[in-house]
């Protein structure tokens, strides 16, 4: 993760992850992911695991960078 920052008195983080895939042994590729999350949806296990899926479900049906806002299932 490369950055967290809390907004709206807490209420919400926007977060920076940077993913990086081996390509081969001189390559890595990068994407850089964007995200608002609900501080309490990462409060419990089952809203971490919410926001685990949602960013899966980005990495793959996307390429490049993204941004994500995480809703509550």
């Amino acid at each position: 993760m490369q950055s967290v920052v809390e907004s709206r008195r807490g209420e919400n983080l926007v977060m920076t992850i940077i993913l990086e895939q081996n390509v081969d042994e001189e390559n890595i590729r990068t994407r850089k992911v964007q995200m608002l999350a609900g501080a309490s949806q990462l409060a419990t296990c089952t809203g971490r695991d919410r926001v685990i899926k949602q960013i899966r479900q980005l990495i793959e049906t996307t390429e490049g960078d993204g941004a994500l806002t995480v809703t509550p299932e």
